[in-house]
Order: structure tokens, then sequence, then C-alpha cells
């Protein structure tokens, strides 16, 4: 796979930069995408959601998109790639196979999120004082 282009079913499409028109009604989709994904949500709503975001991006009809076959994960790539080319994920560099796992844990769609903090440390030697 090259810059701005995604494998379906064995065959390269280009895909693009959306429109500042379709980029204001989009973009909070990929953060319900995100959410959904995150909480392992995979609904028919989130798919046809994926789908329609990658559908804008490759500039084909939804019943041009609806006939090409693919796996969860080639819809995974693609997906991650679209939010690359909007600038809505940073570049990944990844390969194919780390593609769906990202997407997947709803990283790079929009969400925000922050690691888990570690317990405050107790007992002799920690940094909380008592008075």
């Amino acid at each position: 796979m090259s810059g701005n282009s995604i494998t379906l079913a064995g065959v390269l499409y280009d895909v693009h930069p959306l429109p500042f028109k379709q980029l204001r009604v989009l973009t909070p989709l990929f953060s319900q995408i995100g959410r959904s994904l995150g909480r392992g949500e995979l609904t028919d709503e989130v798919l046809d959601t994926m789908g329609r975001i990658v559908t804008a991006s490759m500039r084909k009809t939804p019943e041009e998109f609806g006939e090409i076959a693919m796996g969860m994960d080639e819809l995974a790539e693609a997906f991650q790639k679209v939010a690359e080319v909007t600038g809505l994920a940073p570049k990944t560099g990844k390969p194919r196979e780390d593609l769906s796992g990202e997407v997947m844990a709803g990283r790079g769609t929009g969400t925000t999120s922050t690691p888990t903090s570690l317990p405050a440390p107790v007992g002799p030697g920690s940094t909380s004082t008592t008075t």
C-alpha cells in the first residue's frame, strides 16, 4: 500500500481528503465510532458509519462501495487511512496487520483518553506525608 491509498478485495483505491462541508458533518462521527469500538460495540450503525466515511474519501457512491467485497480488517485499515488523510489521526506508518487493532481499540479516531494513573505510594519511603 502506498501514500493515500487502500486495498480492498485486492484492488488499490485512492483515498482523498474530504471537502470542508463533508468534514464538518463526518468529524463527529469519527469520535462516535472511536467510543463505540473502545467499548467493544461493533453494531450495524458503526459499520454503516465507517463505510459512509470511507466511501466519501474514496469518492464512490454508497452503491459502488456496497458492492466491494472486503474483510473487517480491510475496512478497519481503510477507516484508519481516512482518519490519517483527513488529519484526524496521526500517520501511523504501521504495517497492515497492526492497523485493524488500532482502529478497533478506538485509537486514532478522534477520541481522547489518558492512561490509567498508578496508585498513590504508601508506607515508608513514599512521597506522601501526613501531619
